[in-house]
């Protein structure tokens, strides 16, 4: 994948003017250079590119990332904003192929759930560009902000998930409102949705994407849809359900001595909206209740899959999957030293994106998918590790086999292989585990 990743950076566009001198740093180094950043899991773009000038960093430079020079923080900077975001997409793609079969992620009779959801990778009150998004705080001040659109293929009973590229909210050419969460969704299942149709798309979202518009652009990609239904905001479905006799389906389990009872209903072709046109979907809910008769948890969804006593709950546990693109996904990348919100450098044009999508892509090496004795099985304690920002996506810790099990080479525990590196002069020195790296959420999300 490293591979890939220097073809793709060698083709971004070279601002530098006049010919090319010996010595120059290639468009391949200055992009691979940025990656290693999020590669290495360091919170500080200076300190990560002091450690590479020093003997065993500059062996890891040549050996493991090919670069043959390191270009300075501020150059790569420089030399990166303007780079169009979208460039990385394939790479996404490419980790996926490398992935091997996605069985293990197949559910609802070989479908593959895809979870879309937008979180904020940058936010500031001074630091600004063209390509930020506004909001007005109640104290008069102005916020700028950088948001995307994620997208990760998710299951119930998994860990591990697997980032696709991220559609990124910005200004639109000759758009009157800001860009949103809705319209970013719409241009990801425009862009992207004949490529993932192979793999018989199952998308799940939140309430805000329970609308005709995006319900239909799912129809037009050649996918179909779980998606969370408030009755706040869906009026005309609680009309609809207010005195309807619904279907009801219940489940007890006794787990590790507790008793819980799960409650499914259902109510099939509903229009969506209170219009001539409204699409019909099928509503269904989930309760479940404690052995003592308490609620402990609610909630429902819309589909276009038909709903029978045999496939709603599998239907509910993939309604529910979707919050892995918050967890697995986001927070992974936020909060377990991936720094997917530090900002490494805004810019002036792109820089803040084409960061992003480098947290978020597979490693140069994904090892395969683990086999399922069904579809939907969870995978073994060594599956794959998850990959996610740029605003797409969240990778977890890295890890490659050894004699004792995993090794992680996550920040707080590279001091592992630190003192392995210092053993003696001529022992060369380790490069990074095989399983998994990351990249800012461009930069953050494709490895």
């Amino acid at each position: 994948m490293i591979g890939a990743l220097s073809e793709v950076c060698a083709g971004l566009p070279d601002q530098r003017k006049g010919p090319r001198r010996d010595g120059d740093y290639t468009m391949a180094d200055i992009g691979v250079a940025a990656f290693s950043i999020f590669f290495m899991g360091s919170p500080s773009f200076l300190g990560h590119q002091q450690a590479l000038a020093e003997g065993h960093g500059r062996s890891n430079c040549e050996t493991l990332f090919g670069m043959s020079a390191i270009p300075s923080d501020n150059y790569i900077r420089l030399m990166l904003d303007g780079a169009s975001p979208a460039a990385f997409d394939g790479l996404f793609m490419k980790a996926i192929e490398a992935a091997g079969p996605l069985t293990p992620f197949q559910c609802l009779d070989g479908r593959v759930p895809i979870a879309l959801d937008g979180s904020e990778h940058f936010c500031s009150r001074k630091i600004k560009c063209p390509q930020c998004s506004t909001r007005r705080r109640s104290d008069g001040g102005t916020e700028y902000f950088h948001a995307f659109l994620g997208a990760s293929i998710v299951a119930p009973g998994h860990k591990q998930v697997l980032p696709l590229p991220p559609e990124f909210i910005a200004p639109q050419d000759g758009a009157e409102k800001q860009d949103c969460e809705r319209n970013a969704a719409k241009r990801w299942l425009a862009r992207h949705g004949a490529t993932v149709a192979h793999l018989r798309p199952v998308y799940l979202g939140d309430d805000l994407f329970a609308c005709q518009p995006i319900v239909a652009a799912i129809h037009d990609a050649g996918g179909n849809f779980i998606l969370t239904c408030k009755p706040a905001s869906h009026k005309t479905i609680a009309e609809y359900l207010h005195g309807a006799e619904l279907q009801e389906h219940r489940q007890t389990v006794c787990k590790r001595g507790k008793r819980t009872t799960t409650v499914y209903r259902w109510l099939n072709a509903v229009p969506l909206r209170a219009t001539d046109d409204a699409i019909l979907v099928n509503w269904f809910s989930i309760e479940i209740f404690n052995a003592k008769g308490k609620r402990t948890y609610y909630n429902s969804f819309v589909t276009d899959l038909a709903i029978t006593p045999g496939t709603v709950a599998e239907l509910a546990a993939c309604g529910r999957a979707r919050w892995k693109i918050e967890n697995e996904t986001f927070n992974v990348l936020k909060t377990n030293g991936y720094n997917l919100e530090h900002n490494f450098g805004h810019g002036k044009k792109t820089l803040a994106s084409v960061r992003s999508p480098s947290t978020c892509w597979p490693s140069r090496s994904t090892p395969p998918l683990p086999s399922a004795s069904s579809p939907g099985a969870p995978p073994s304690s060594r599956a794959v590790q998850h990959i996610a920002s740029s605003s797409t996506c969240g990778p977890s810790p890295l890890t490659s086999s050894s004699a004792t099990g995993p090794i992680c080479s996550s920040p707080s525990l590279r001091r592992r292989y630190d003192h392995l590196d210092q053993r003696h002069p001529s022992v060369p020195p380790l490069n990074p585990p095989e399983h998994g790296a990351k990249i800012s959420y461009i930069y953050n999300a494709w490895i």
